[in-house]
């Protein structure tokens, strides 16, 4: 349809078992690798691929960042050794990885990727402590760390809940879909932005659906359509 996939693979083994970066690293796991580059290779479509994205938040199962690196090359030197042309490499991590929590950023972005990808989310209420953050609050980081190694910015999961979510009565009604309109904002003045993928879905309490409203189905709509957002 004309639609390009973006895809993360998970050291994680469907099972559940995690597969330990060390072990990627060391070429325990190089025949499925290079069996899955080979298959991409013949498919033959472009592919947006993140090798394990959101790898800070999975040191207890699969190793360190140092480990995550290795594994990383591992990885990308395979798919380069079987001639694997029409992938575009994405480093996904955490939106408060950038802003310096699990070691900061530079401490799992890998030597050799095509877009530095980001996850963030807008969780207030239904989290305290945060605050209503605006998408330009959630990205800043990333997008100056964008900005410093001169790659694009790839924002591979975003999203925001009502500021009435979770049980709270209060809030404005029109709040989230104020929150997608200054969202496009910034995106239009962020030219290092290449790419951003809503999360239309619920994940516990978080109700990121783009019509949790009315009024915020209209904006993301409306957003969706502007001559920018049409690829």
């Amino acid at each position: 349809n004309g639609r390009t996939p973006y895809t993360s693979w998970h050291a994680i083994k469907a099972n559940g078992t995690p597969v330990r970066w060390a072990s990627i690293a060391s070429g325990g796991e190089d025949g499925r690798i290079r069996s899955q580059a080979i298959s991409i290779k013949k498919w033959g479509q472009p592919l947006y691929l993140s090798f394990h994205h959101e790898p800070e938040n999975d040191t207890g199962l699969c190793g360190t960042a140092g480990d995550f690196l290795a594994a990383w090359g591992r990885v990308r030197h395979i798919f380069g050794a079987v001639g694997v042309t029409n992938v575009t490499w994405i480093a996904t991590l955490m939106a408060s990885t950038y802003a310096g929590n699990n070691g900061g950023a530079d401490s799992w972005l890998p030597s050799s990727y095509d877009l530095l990808g980001v996850d963030g989310y807008n969780r207030w209420p239904c989290i305290s402590g945060q605050g209503w953050r605006t998408f330009a609050e959630i990205f800043a980081p990333a997008h100056k760390v964008a900005v410093r190694r001169g790659h694009g910015l790839f924002i591979g999961e975003f999203g925001t809940v009502e500021q009435n979510a979770c049980g709270h009565s209060s809030g404005n009604p029109r709040a989230k879909a104020n929150w997608f309109q200054d969202a496009a904002a910034t995106i239009k003045t962020w030219p290092q932005v290449k790419a951003a993928c809503y999360s239309h879905t619920e994940a516990g309490n978080f109700r990121y659906w783009v019509d949790t409203t009315d009024s915020s189905l209209a904006a993301f709509r409306a957003v969706s359509l502007k001559p920018y957002f049409r690829g």
